[in-house]
């Protein structure tokens, strides 16, 4: 984060809460359009997501003997690690978001012009409306009131304020939110709710979590906590190949070091017109060539291939790296991803194969290749299908290189493997485009038509993310170890 640009020294944090499933994709879609809203402005602080069958939970023995309901529990576990995350920062303010909020277009404004007005150091302000007990506690510009807790929906805190929080989150982890608050020595102040620039929320995903959390209170006793499996001791093997090009420039160096730092061989896939001495130079800017090229280069005694774009951002690739090989080691994995700010492939976007709320790994039709790991035989396969698309008649120079992940799906199925979506770590993936969609719509028909040959040539059945049907293999097996993955 450019310091300049946050003068300040504002951190932001973003929770959601598991929806019905009808509300999945709108809930995705507000939770990463918040984040590449305001990371924008101020440093988006992320830990990983605990589930409520994760062995973080499993083996507390607080969980199982206090009175929090489990969504308050995940809540507190969250918060608390992401108050630490905070403290160590450089950060002066922190706000806390749900991401059900609908943040007006002068959201920033509102909230700088909240900070300028503390004059309380130890100093909580809701900034979704909270039950005031008080007059007006500054200028009527802002409208505070003096109240007697903070709305978890949203609310700020000073950096010493966020010491008392943890401090009293330490001492009693198992207290709910609002107690924790009155422990601390807090004071608390809140926007009205005739505040004009004051937040709203997208009414259809609150009432879907809250749907969502009063059927699992009501289930947590009959969750079944069981063991964890034995990890395999087998090491994972990894080639990295990094998609750069001139507008990545200020992320390069991060993602290609976090990958060198894993013991990742690690190739960058430069299509700038700078060379650099170690990278792939002069690879095309269409991101069909790109792929075609990291496949080619790949060396085939890893297992897997991970290919990265260079626009996504993270500071847990370390912790992200790790778990993921952890993830790596089970059967039948054709593809593995994070869960992005910004993708098409939402896990609300279709439905899945195999997916449970309270789990941090599903079973899906689809992945996007922005961050993905690629097993090695599929990779092979795919070398086949260029050398097929290169020798068709009808071939052409694709600028952009849409269908391929229809195409490396269908080649993922006929292996028997799966595409495993991680909802564990979230990674920032900005919006926007260098190419037009238009034309990116018009070459997808032209490789589907090369494709669509390719896969009968080879006994495979053709298919688009739009007939999602289930393989024509048994998945229970891997469905169990998704299902014990802790």
């Amino acid at each position: 984060m450019d310091r300049s640009r946050n003068p300040l020294g504002i951190a932001f944090a973003v929770h959601r809460l598991e929806v019905e499933f009808d509300q999945q994709l709108a809930s995705d879609t507000a939770y990463g359009e918040t984040i590449n809203r305001l990371s924008e402005s101020w440093e988006w602080l992320n830990v990983k997501r605990n589930f409520l069958k994760s062995s973080e939970y499993q083996k507390s023995t607080l969980f199982n003997s206090n009175d929090l309901t489990a969504a308050e529990f995940i809540f507190v576990d969250w918060l608390k690690r992401i108050l630490i995350k905070f403290l160590k920062s450089k950060n002066q303010y922190l706000i806390i978001l749900n991401s059900s909020l609908y943040l007006p277009d002068s959201f920033e404004q509102t909230v700088l012009g909240l900070i300028q007005s503390i004059e309380k150091p130890i100093l909580g302000i809701s900034i979704w409306p909270t039950a005031p007990i008080g007059s007006l506690a500054s200028g009527n510009d802002n409208e505070l009131l003096e109240a007697t807790g903070l709305s978890k929906l949203g609310f700020l805190l000073t950096q010493i304020a966020s010491k008392e929080l943890l401090q009293a989150l330490e001492i009693n982890p198992v207290l709910n939110f609002q107690d924790s608050i009155r422990k601390s020595k807090i004071t608390c102040l809140t926007i009205s709710d005739k505040h004009p620039e004051r937040p709203y929320l997208w009414l259809d995903i609150v009432d879907s979590e809250e749907s969502h959390a009063t059927k699992l209170s009501k289930n947590d006793e009959h969750i079944d906590f069981e063991s964890e499996p034995s990890r395999s001791n087998k090491e994972v093997q990894v080639h990295a190949f990094i998609s750069h090009w001139f507008s990545t420039w200020h992320n390069i160096n991060d993602v290609e070091n976090a990958c060198l730092a894993a013991q990742y061989k690690t190739s960058v896939l430069n299509t700038t017109e700078i060379d650099q001495a170690g990278w792939l130079n002069a690879v095309p800017i269409s991101f069909f060539r790109q792929f075609e090229k990291a496949c080619r280069e790949f060396d085939q005694s890893a297992d897997y291939l991970l290919l990265i774009t260079a626009d996504v951002v993270s500071n847990e690739w370390n912790e992200f790296f790790n778990y993921c090989e952890k993830v790596l080691v089970l059967n039948s994995i054709g593809t593995l991803s994070p869960t992005l700010t910004n993708e098409f492939f939402h896990i609300g976007r279709f439905s899945n194969l195999y997916f449970d709320q309270e789990l941090p790994l599903s079973i899906v039709h689809c992945n996007d290749l922005i961050v993905t790991y690629i097993e090695r035989q599929a990779i092979i396969e795919m070398i086949s299908f260029f050398d097929f698309f290169n020798s068709a008649k009808e071939t052409f120079e694709p600028k952009v290189g849409f269908g391929l992940m229809e195409i490396l799906r269908i080649i993922i199925e006929s292996l028997e493997l799966v595409n495993i979506r991680d909802r564990s770590f979230t990674l920032l993936h900005p919006g926007g485009s260098s190419y037009s969609r238009e034309v990116a719509m018009q070459e997808r028909e032209s490789i589907y038509e090369i494709a669509r040959r390719f896969m009968g040539d080879t006994n495979r059945v053709w298919s688009t993310n739009r007939e999602l049907k289930p393989p024509n293999f048994d998945l229970n097996d891997v469905i169990n170890e998704v299902k014990n993955f802790r």
